[in-house]
């Protein structure tokens, strides 16, 4: 006879499995509203879609580590599933611009939630010294959502009709609060911000905190304006955000595991090089096989160059400033693509596609050269953690 042995869902796993539906409702819309948003206003509205919802991602960011201090996380991570799907409804219907700018920026409430509480609550379940591991876990589930997603809405849009999409985004967000029952019974408090004595001497947050973020910012406008505007510029872009996604997911799931047995800037810094080469190429050359080529190695090196730069951090911090190291994290790369949407749509509408991708090329040629230069603490790895606990 055989035994049929039904494990519980850890709260680790509980984690994974209610933030890949989440980002993946998040990205089955993220290229389509841009198209939505040109077709009443234009490349500038391409620009704003994106803009909306990243600026309230990137403010609601900014509560969110206090937030988890004085409220169950499970009740924040079902608030962020709620807002970015039921919004999404109203997309069915043509919007006057200002409300389709308001709903987007609604959403992005959500997704500022979901980015800080899933980072936060995916370091503290996991064991100390595999935290790169862990974020490695978490950005495969949430890279693997958007591989296809993105695409996917995109080619709906262009051969469907704009409710079957926008159906998707409402639904598939709603599917995560499925899975947070062991977050509930694991977190029935809020999360403490207050010192543990027993992991040592609490140091002040110092600059070098910044430096990883600092880095990696120019990496994620770049991904910011490949789902922004390589709709707009490529004939393949549904096939080249997908390998976007796919070189995402290489890098997201490979970077933290090398940090945690090497250094932050033995995967940053080569990283940030190699983007820099693939965005002049992808800028410079017409070839359909350029664009996707070009995008799958831009994935790869945004994926491993953001997760060092985050486990990195992670390994410098004790427990309760977890969510200190997310918030800054999230806010540069969620701020990175608020940022793509304006500057890049400013460069493109006025000096062209090619030029904005040498400009970009440029700002991670000089980030990279600064982070050689950086203080020492760029270059730890699990091993020069000053404390078990913290690493």
């Amino acid at each position: 006879m055989i035994e049929v042995h039904n494990e519980p869902v850890t709260p680790s796993r509980a984690v994974l499995l209610a933030s890949g539906p989440g980002f993946a409702g998040m990205f089955v819309l993220f290229a389509v509203l841009p198209v939505i948003g040109s077709q009443s206003m234009g490349a500038v509205g391409a620009g704003l879609a994106t803009t909306a919802f990243m600026a309230t991602t990137v403010i609601t960011q900014l509560f969110v580590p206090t937030l988890l201090t004085r409220l169950q996380p499970g009740v924040l991570f079902a608030a962020s599933l709620v807002l970015l799907g039921i919004p999404s409804i109203a997309y069915l219907i043509d919007l006057p611009a200002a409300l389709f700018l308001a709903i987007t920026a609604i959403r992005g409430i959500g997704f500022g939630l979901l980015t800080i509480v899933s980072v936060s609550l995916a370091a503290h379940y996991a064991d100390p010294l595999r935290q790169g591991a862990a974020q490695g876990a978490l950005g495969l589930v949430t890279s693997l959502s958007g591989v296809a997603t993105p695409g996917i809405g995109l080619w709906l849009l262009e051969n469907t009709t704009r409710g079957v999409p926008v159906l998707l985004g409402v639904v598939v967000p709603l599917i995560g609060l499925g899975f947070l029952r062991p977050v509930f019974a694991a977190s029935p408090n809020p999360v403490s911000n207050r010192h543990d004595p027993s992991q040592g001497t609490r140091e002040p947050i110092s600059m070098w905190l910044f430096v990883p973020v600092f880095v990696f910012l120019p990496s994620a406008i770049v991904y910011g304006a490949l789902y922004t505007f390589l709709p707009l510029e490529s004939s393949v872009a549904p096939i080249a955000l997908i390998a976007v996604g796919l070189g995402y997911v290489l890098g997201r799931s490979t970077g933290g595991r090398l940090v945690d047995v090497s250094s932050m800037s033995a995967v940053l810094i080569p990283a940030t090089f190699i983007g820099a080469a693939a965005i002049v190429i992808l800028g410079v050359v017409t070839s359909d096989f350029v664009d996707i080529a070009m995008s799958a190695i831009l994935g790869a090196t945004i994926g491993a160059g953001g997760t060092a730069a985050l486990t990195g951090m992670l390994h410098l911090v004790e427990p309760s400033r977890f969510g200190l190291v997310s918030m800054s994290w999230n806010m540069t790369f969620d701020g990175g693509i608020l940022l793509s949407g304006i500057l890049i749509g400013v460069l493109i509408a006025t000096a062209g596609f090619t030029t904005a991708m040498i400009v970009l090329a440029i700002w991670l040629v000089a980030v990279s050269i600064a982070a050689v230069f950086s203080r020492p603490q760029l270059r730890t790895g699990r091993s020069t953690s000053p404390d078990p606990a913290a690493a």
